[in-house]
């Protein structure tokens, strides 16, 4: 590079790395004069040249600057000076938050990593391969990749996880914790997530194990302790957080089941179903439920529910009383006396203990009524004694 050049360049990159709205009194300078001596470097090492190439093609402005500026310079200063030579240059081009995650992405390929041999025992000694950011392919890919090293039982079981840190306590058993570590075993159930006070039973345990949620409160809270247990012993594994999320859309079935008691345990009963078919599917190679699979099963336990795929007849809270048509008789009842007239002019509402009239004035639109009692008896007479129905002996 001539002189006259190399000093040109110089000077461009010294005032591109100045920021125009800040250096108004005073002109920001390298950290070091030295980046900026005559010359390109003696050598540069095969990773140099690598990122050397990969700057040159990001910021395509600074492509002319010399090798040992590019080489020195912060990702982020680089990043300023080539904007405010595209903003000098007319074009003003700044790429946007959007922008910058897709040319990261599009890089992957130019940024393999090699993972270096290291020791990791689970508590003191952690590999730097846990650090590194989650993997972009799809999750079930994940799921089938893990199956050639999970082995065929499962991992080794351990029951330490920090769960006071994120407020879990003791809501892990040691059987849901046993559960975990083989993505294939067929015990795994909300039961064992709990809280053990509301859990009744002597055996803490066991009390999570044989009862059912109380509660939708208590339900969501066992689904959430589910999913974070989960995630610290299969950090791959997002078989649990998308049951969650799945519920979470459907606002817990709050529209297709109205009743709390048969609310719940429905909840329960299709967690553990998807828990169930996850681990076959494991078993079998395939993969974990997606959303699509989940929205199928759904789809079953909410059919003939108010909101439900296929509405059928009214749905009916329990404890309520279904109220059943009054037969011909009774009809014929109502035409002679009206709601308060009985057989033979008996008043109903007396003997239901709701009367505000009194015996020897009892009428229903010109119908006089009796208050005698109305019970009947062996033969199909009535009682008809002077005192109401709750009152016979």
């Amino acid at each position: 590079m001539e002189g006259g050049d190399g000093d040109r360049y110089r000077a461009e990159a010294r005032g591109a790395l100045e920021d125009p709205s800040t250096a108004t009194d005073q002109q920001r300078r390298p950290s070091s004069p030295a980046r900026f001596c005559s010359g390109e470097p003696a050598g540069l090492t095969t990773t140099q040249q690598s990122r050397l190439a990969l700057l040159k093609k990001m910021f395509p402005s600074l492509s002319d600057w010399p090798s040992d500026v590019l080489l020195a310079e912060s990702i982020g200063s680089l990043s300023t000076a080539h904007g405010n030579l595209e903003a000098r240059s007319g074009r003003d081009y700044r790429p946007t938050l959007d922008t910058r995650l897709s040319h990261n992405f599009k890089d992957l390929a130019s940024k393999e990593l090699t993972i270096p041999e290291g020791k990791d025992n689970l508590v003191d000694k952690l590999h730097g391969g846990r650090f590194l950011p989650g993997p972009l392919c799809s999750l079930t890919a994940v799921w089938m990749e893990a199956r050639k090293h999970v082995p065929e039982r499962g991992l080794t079981q351990y029951a330490h996880y920090d769960v006071k840190t994120v407020g879990l306590g003791n809501r892990v058993s040691s059987k849901a914790w046993a559960c975990l570590h083989d993505p294939g075993s067929v015990d795994l159930t909300i039961n064992l997530f709990l809280n053990p006070t509301t859990a009744a039973g002597s055996s803490r345990s066991a009390a999570r194990e044989d009862s059912a949620p109380e509660g939708l409160e208590n339900f969501k809270m066992a689904l959430s302790v589910a999913r974070v247990a989960q995630q610290m012993v299969t950090p791959w594994n997002f078989s649990i957080t998308t049951i969650q999320l799945f519920l979470e859309t459907t606002k817990f079935g709050q529209r297709q089941f109205a009743n709390q008691k048969e609310h719940v345990l429905q909840l329960a009963a299709f967690v553990n179903d998807s828990f169930l078919t996850n681990a076959k599917n494991w078993q079998l190679g395939q993969p974990f439920m997606d959303v699509a699979a989940l929205t199928s099963q759904w789809a079953v336990i909410t059919a003939g529910r108010p909101g439900g795929s296929t509405p059928t007849k009214k749905f009916q809270q329990w404890g309520e009383k279904r109220k059943r048509s009054p037969s011909p008789q009774r009809k014929q009842q109502y035409k002679s006396g009206g709601e308060a007239a009985g057989r033979g002019g008996v008043c109903i509402r007396y003997n239901e203990d709701r009367c505000p009239n009194p015996a020897d004035n009892c009428s229903f639109r010109g119908t006089r009524l009796r208050h005698v009692c109305n019970v009947s008896l062996p033969g199909g007479k009535r009682c008809e004694r002077r005192h109401p129905r709750s009152q016979h002996r």
